[in-house]
């Protein structure tokens, strides 16, 4: 019977777009959600049984494990960037604006995160080299 170990389970399952990284199906093993022989030690690893990978990812693709499947989508928030009308019992003045103003650049700080996790996690299922997310000069500016 074929077996397999992290390695080569993780190579068959990143080319479907499941895994991300070896981590990722270390978790999903020790959780149980594909069943293996536990290692004896480190140096043997898991023991996973072709078939069971194989209902491993018929299950995923099929969606019986959308608590997986949530956990590994990013929520984008919607972007708004019409002007928003005043309320009535609002002021006109410059600080509203302003107030508004910096929510908005709160919310789009907030998309361009959530969007560079897409891209890397893309990268990492096609990949190619992830860089480290380094914080922008207004990030900085807005930190501190």
């Amino acid at each position: 019977m074929l077996t397999y170990n992290v390695r080569d389970a993780f190579q068959v399952l990143k080319e479907r777009g499941i895994a991300r990284d070896k981590q990722e199906v270390r978790k999903w093993l020790n959780e149980g959600y594909i069943e293996a022989e536990p290692p004896e030690n480190r140096r043997i690893g898991w023991k996973i049984r072709a078939d069971a990978l194989q209902r491993f990812i018929e299950r995923y693709e099929v969606g019986d494990f959308q608590g997986l499947m949530q956990r590994r989508k990013t929520t984008i928030p919607a972007l708004s960037l019409e002007a928003r009308p005043l309320s009535e019992g609002e002021p006109k003045g410059s600080e509203s604006q302003l107030f508004r103003l910096e929510e908005e650049m709160t919310s789009l700080r907030q998309q361009v995160r959530a969007l560079r996790r897409e891209m890397n996690d893309l990268k990492k299922v096609l990949g190619f080299p992830v860089l480290a997310a380094a914080q922008t000069s207004d990030e900085k500016a807005a930190d501190s």
